[in-house]
């Protein structure tokens, strides 16, 4: 499954984070994300989530870097979610 995402920078409060990082912000932009399927047998699947962001700051030469721990976390914390409530329901 595949989807865009549309961040609205003003539903996060200024003092939150740095400029740089803010999603859907004048620098840092999620642009779209896939979930996707594997089977590891026939009664169990992982879920993968992969994200494209776009980095537009000059701040430093590991921006890249430090943007790409932040989507890693935060696409760790929605597949834990996402785990958690699939668990749940078993």
């Amino acid at each position: 499954m595949r989807f865009s995402i549309k961040a609205n920078p003003y539903d996060i409060p200024s003092a939150t984070l740095d400029e740089h990082v803010v999603i859907g912000g004048k620098f840092f932009d999620v642009l779209n994300g896939t979930y996707k399927l594997e089977q590891l047998s026939d009664s169990t699947c992982r879920l993968h989530l992969y994200s494209h962001f776009k980095l537009t700051t000059t701040f430093n030469w590991y921006a890249t870097v430090w943007a790409g721990w932040i989507m890693d976390d935060i696409q760790d914390n929605i597949l834990q979610v996402i785990r958690r409530r699939a668990e749940e329901r078993l």
